[in-house]
């Protein structure tokens, strides 16, 4: 262990360095040093997360799944750090899910997004975690040019991830999640991929106060999410958040 430890440690000040551009040979190296206790360790303390980040938006599809799986290792708590057989939805998978979103190939970031609107509601907290960080920028992509289908996915998966994970409403409302969101739910033709925009568009409003103020000055687009959402859903989401004008609580 000690050994391993040692070698990971030029790795790791590679990574710091070059940061997006570091090598996939060296990803391949980490992601497979990793998985030993000590070197896993040294990255954690190293704080290699941010530049692990940069790495998802490699050309490099191996990359940047060596860089997904790494950052689902190390946020993850240790006990968890661990794969086992029975896992439904392991960390590998999850991080090469991850990666295709960023291949450049539609037809694998379709699927990728299929697949993850589906495995996000069966991953523990810290793994869905990772997913809404690495993720959201291709995502994103998705909403603004992807297919009918693979929108209405990427809106699903989005909503379920801001369901189970505290920091990604207002992480997607910081990179123009709102706008992208209310540009999909205004002009798709399709009922399904509206109905998945304003669900996660009620999480936003409700979960985000900048979105909640915004939305206020935006009658079409309150009429449109409220036509939209499923009857289990509050209408007036807007109204919902503590603190803001209208909500009975000032």
């Amino acid at each position: 262990a000690a050994s391993q430890a040692g070698g990971i440690a030029p790795l790791i000040e590679w990574l710091a360095d070059a940061g997006g551009d570091t090598p996939p040979e060296v990803l391949e190296v980490m992601a497979v040093l990793v998985d030993d206790a000590a070197s896993s360790a040294l990255l954690r303390r190293a704080g290699v997360v941010p530049q692990l980040c940069a790495v998802l938006g490699a050309a490099d599809v191996s990359a940047a799944a060596n860089a997904a799986r790494l950052i689902t290792v190390l946020t993850a708590p240790p006990s968890a750090a661990e794969v086992t057989a029975e896992s439904t939805k392991p960390p590998e998978l999850v991080a090469g899910l991850i990666g295709r979103l960023y291949s450049g190939s539609r037809a694998k970031q379709d699927k990728a997004v299929r697949t993850l609107a589906e495995a996000v509601e069966r991953l523990d907290m810290p793994e869905a975690g990772v997913m809404a960080n690495a993720s959201i920028a291709a995502l994103l992509d998705v909403l603004r040019n992807g297919t009918e289908a693979t929108r209405a996915d990427a809106a699903k998966f989005l909503y379920r991830l801001m369901e189970r994970t505290p920091q990604t409403p207002a992480d997607l409302y910081a990179v123009g999640g709102l706008d992208a969101l209310l540009c999909l739910l205004e002009y798709s033709g399709d009922s399904t991929t509206r109905v998945a925009a304003a669900i996660a568009l009620f999480h936003l409003v409700v979960k985000v106060p900048e979105a909640n103020i915004m939305i206020r000055h935006m009658p079409a687009q309150i009429a449109h999410i409220e036509a939209a959402l499923p009857p289990i859903y509050p209408k007036s989401p807007w109204e919902l958040v503590p603190g803001h004008p209208g909500t009975g609580s000032r």
